[in-house]
């Protein structure tokens, strides 16, 4: 066979594979794309071709290698089967982000690793979600499959003339580098150029996960920043907070992690219109937030944000990341020196997402997780113990508990694959899809959890948070549509005598909950946080990772992507309005501040201008 047809034909196949994934992949993700076009794909085969260049480049130098006849057999085999299975694994890996991409928003880097590495759950459910996700299986193997088959079935003719074979390796050579810079510009083209050709916001969209893997694969240290002195910073953005109260109130507190939890979910803030009954009730004799954001799109993100205040501002989860040993403050190492009981109350594995490492680093004096159940009948074959048995045995763990106490508790129900026990079949509104029935279901659990302890002693003197760990990747409302709306969250706090009451409408995050938490119970100490205190004036929230960072403010949304801003009116960032240098500078001190501090584990307390 011709060795530039077989060459050709390769190219072609390959990009035919890529191109299908990314229709794949807008079909499964249509609601992040409104404005999308066809010159998002056209872009997208630039990056294409230098993600295939990268990949089978050690392919195409053997493609360009002569072999002598005897061994010309054994040769081609080895060139046919390393094509194969190194491209199979990329193929799969673009795969994954067509359902993983609703979840995070973003084409997936090595976290994907980090992510079964530290879960024995993904392990476990991998089979079960290759049934769940059967389109997108589907279309692997038969892309697979068509890999194999178009596979040249003979080797190519060596050439006899040494030149010939000189200007085969130089083309294979030349062709790589061409397209693996993405063209002939100055630099090669990165994550941050997709979409600048055609000047489109759909970024994920032209890239495709092995590119984006490829250039971010192990780069998970954070940049040290001098832009700001010492005191400059402090005067833009402080990480230490005093609210100076008389004394700390002997208040027990809870904080209730919802999975998945969507604001268009709940009732109360949607003219009633909602799966949560029982949460509704409860709102209207709390202190609800109505703008609150979750500081990122997983679990393993949330967890660490509401207990130590630390936002995601890296590529990888604080928790799987170098700096997940570092000496963050958190609500467990502050109130266990006030005397209180610390315990977290998981219904999943104690390996699950990093979680017991967490929570023993920040000294938690007691984690509560599946193992620790006293009925495995309840596990539901998935992810842990189902909601109400788990959430009925933590209010009686929590009865037994020595008071005052800090517990953090997290559901798990509400999670695809969505099991459903059978006693509760046909007892939930269906809804419009599978996750509405069990949002009723985890509702009813809480009801259940409160009903049990609700007439104790101890509960007039509890304060109780609940929020959602992130958004759920189901939604359905048009106003839940684009990136940062899929950080909104529902996020209240209640008092077991109904003496906290009201509505907030200053925009606050889950790294507010920590100092809001010490605000209300009176702490009168000095302590680290990268939030503040939803009780305050200020009125501000941070998303992002390592390149690309959002500040929501009074004044619209700063992004920052890498040194380039820009500012807009609307969370859709559609209506672009002039940069206020205010927020500039505190983007850019919060980055500086928490890229400084990660690396230099510094999480100690500031002299204060009022000292």
């Amino acid at each position: 066979m011709n060795f530039y047809y077989a060459l050709i034909s390769n190219w072609i196949v390959l990009l035919l594979v890529y191109s299908s994934s990314r229709v794949a992949f807008l079909v499964s993700n249509f609601q992040s794309f409104p404005s999308f076009s066809y010159w998002d794909f056209i872009e997208g085969i630039r990056f294409d071709l230098s993600a295939l260049a990268y990949i089978n480049a050690i392919y195409f130098l053997l493609l360009s290698i002569s072999s002598n006849n005897k061994k010309r057999r054994a040769y081609y085999l080895v060139q046919k089967y390393f094509f194969i299975m190194t491209n199979s694994l990329f193929v799969i890996l673009n795969n994954i982000d067509i359902v993983y991409f609703k979840f995070n928003l973003r084409r997936s880097s090595n976290e994907i690793f980090n992510l079964v590495e530290n879960s024995q759950d993904i392990l476990v459910l991998i089979p079960k979600f290759i049934l769940y996700y059967w389109p997108v299986t589907l279309l692997t193997i038969l892309q697979l499959w068509l890999l194999l088959r178009a596979t040249p079935s003979i080797s190519t003719n060596p050439p006899r003339n040494l030149l010939v074979n000189v200007f085969r390796i130089l083309t294979i050579i030349g062709s790589s580098i061409l397209f693996a810079r993405g063209g002939i510009q100055l630099k090669p083209i990165k994550p941050i150029n997709a979409g600048e050709v055609f000047q489109s916001l759909n970024s994920a969209l032209v890239l495709n996960t092995p590119f984006y893997l490829i250039h971010t694969f192990n780069k998970n240290e954070l940049e040290k920043i001098s832009e700001f002195s010492k005191s400059e910073i402090n005067s833009a953005f402080n990480t230490t907070k005093h609210y100076n109260k008389n004394s700390i109130r002997d208040l027990n507190v809870v904080i209730i992690i919802v999975e998945s939890l969507s604001k268009e979910f709940v009732g109360y803030y949607n003219n009633g219109e909602g799966y949560t009954p029982f949460l509704d009730n409860l709102m209207k004799n709390s202190l609800v937030f109505e703008n609150a954001f979750a500081n990122g799109l997983r679990s393993i993100d949330a967890v660490p944000a509401i207990i130590s205040s630390v936002p995601s501002l890296m590529n990888d989860p604080f928790i799987n990341s170098k700096y997940a040993n570092n000496n963050v403050p958190s609500l467990s190492s502050i109130l266990n020196k006030e005397g209180y009981k610390s315990s977290f109350f998981h219904g999943g594995r104690r390996g699950t997402m990093g979680f017991l490492g967490y929570c023993n680093q920040v000294m938690f004096d007691q984690y509560i997780g599946m193992e620790d159940f006293p009925e495995q009948r309840y596990f539901d074959g998935d992810w842990g113990i189902y909601d109400e048995p788990f959430l009925v045995f933590s209010a009686n763990e929590l009865i037994k508990a020595k008071k005052p106490f800090f517990t953090t508790i997290f559901t798990l129900s509400s999670h695809p694959p969505f099991n459903l026990p059978k006693k509760f079949t046909n007892f939930f509104p269906k809804g419009e899809n599978k996750i509405h029935e069990l949002i009723g279901y985890s509702d009813y659990s809480l009801k259940m959890f409160f009903n049990k302890i609700k007439n104790k002693n101890w509960f007039k003197k509890t304060l109780f948070v609940i929020t959602a760990d992130h958004t759920s990747s189901e939604t359905f409302h048009s106003k839940s549509n684009g990136y940062l709306n899929r950080h909104k969250i529902p996020l209240f706090f209640y008092l077991g005598d109904n003496s906290l009451k009201g509505n907030q409408f200053n925009i606050t995050q889950q790294i507010d909950i920590m100092p809001t938490i010490l605000d209300l119970i009176g702490y009168d100490k000095k302590f680290f946080s990268f939030g503040k205190s939803a009780l305050r004036k200020e009125s501000w929230a941070v998303i992002g990772n390592d390149q690309e960072k959002f500040l929501l403010t009074e004044n619209g949304i700063l992004h920052k992507n890498l040194a380039k801003f820009k500012s807009y009116k609307d969370y859709q960032l559609k209506e672009s309005i002039n940069i206020k240098s205010k927020d500039a500078i505190k983007l850019r001190a919060i980055e500086q501040s928490f890229n400084n501090r990660m690396i230099n584990n510094h999480f100690e307390t500031e002299r204060l201008p009022s000292d």
